[in-house]
């Protein structure tokens, strides 16, 4: 009994080196193995035991990727636990059923719309190549309307000024000519009413 458990022993930490061998040849490639690890067959479990936790402990100090990992193992046991994972909540099947009957609205419409993208009729290639060969004649366009677009842009520029002028001559200088000829015409009736009167008043003096 005692040989056989020996036996697993061995082929259990020959399985843990052969990890730490195929780990060390990931993080830093060939020939960075620890020779002074004594890996033989022959040597005695708890010989091969501390070799093996002294190699463990120089690849954690030696690589911050390991150092990473482990913290990682550390504050996130439980996504780590393979127990924790195939436990099964009681009340976990209920709490699942209920998420999923409430996206399977959200799921169906997702399905609805991918078989349409996939009933998308994808056009013949000849007609993409037919709407690239129109490219240039696109660009020239594209020019020709920036250039119609300031054209019009200083049009209504220009045509925003002569309102402006036509507004400062047209209607407010007409309308002090305007205003300027009724005083004349107001005064030249008060002149005349004025000299009417005089002339009354010089006949009725006579």
């Amino acid at each position: 009994m005692a040989t056989n458990q020996a036996q697993l022993a061995k082929q259990t930490l020959s399985l843990l080196e052969e990890r730490l061998d195929k780990l060390q040849l990931l993080l830093h490639g060939d020939g960075v193995a620890d020779e002074a690890r004594d890996t033989s067959y022959s040597s005695s479990v708890t010989t091969r035991l501390q070799s093996l936790d002294k190699a463990l402990r120089k690849l954690e100090s030696d690589s911050s990727s390991i150092k990473e990992l482990l913290r990682l193992h550390k504050s996130q046991r439980r996504a780590f636990d393979h127990e924790a994972e195939n436990h099964v909540n009681p009340g976990g099947e209920s709490v699942a059923a209920t998420l999923v009957l409430s996206h399977a609205a959200q799921l169906n419409t997702t399905t609805s719309s991918l078989r349409s993208i996939h009933d998308v009729v994808i056009p013949e290639a000849s007609s993409s190549v037919h709407i690239l060969a129109q490219t240039p004649r696109m660009q020239r366009a594209i020019v020709r309307a920036e250039a119609q677009n300031k054209h019009m842009s200083d049009v209504r520029t220009r045509s925003a000024e002569l309102v402006s002028r036509w507004h400062q001559v047209g209607v407010l200088g007409v309308g002090e000519v305007i205003s300027e000829w009724d005083e004349r015409l107001t005064d030249a009736e008060r002149s005349l009413r004025q000299r009417h009167a005089r002339m009354r008043r010089d006949v009725e003096l006579t």
